[in-house]
């Protein structure tokens, strides 16, 4: 969220949450942007969590139960940006990711930020999207209320 206070979306853009689970980033989106969220979780169990943060945030959330490998092209054009936390925490999730990253620049998604908190599965597909779309990487640190570090890859598909 840090990286959004100071890299702020469009006003009334369309974000897809990938891996949403209960959502909060996509209602930090909603609350803060006026964007229009889908979440995307394969756990549709998280779902009825979501709602109520989106309900208590005053904002509305879309869901749907779908995995990654079955959203579409032309659902993903429907997006000006995608963003995602800790969706590669397998090895064979980075294929599946960096596939849907691929997916997402051809079908016109503007930009795509993905944060991790530095998984190997992570910086396999990051690498490849670095080459690829000439994403950027962009270590991050909090200090509070504990110390944590992660990373962003930042895709700009213009």
């Amino acid at each position: 969220m840090d990286y959004l206070e100071k890299n702020p979306l469009k006003k009334d853009c369309k974000v897809l949450e990938l891996g949403c689970g209960w959502g909060l980033a996509g209602i930090y989106c909603a609350k803060t942007f006026s964007a229009r969220v889908t979440g995307i979780d394969a756990d549709d169990a998280v779902f009825p969590y979501l709602q109520i943060h989106a309900l208590h945030n005053g904002v509305e959330i879309t869901t749907q139960h779908c995995y990654f490998e079955k959203i579409s092209s032309e659902q993903l054009s429907q997006y000006d940006v995608i963003i995602a936390a800790d969706i590669c925490f397998w090895d064979d999730l980075a294929a599946t990711v960096y596939q849907l990253i691929n997916r997402a620049c051809k079908a016109g998604v503007g930009k795509i930020i993905i944060a991790d908190p530095e998984r190997p599965p992570f910086f396999d597909m990051a690498q490849r999207c670095v080459d690829q779309y000439y994403g950027e990487l962009l270590q991050r640190t909090v200090d509070e209320p504990r110390r944590a570090s992660g990373c962003l890859l930042v895709i700009e598909n213009n």
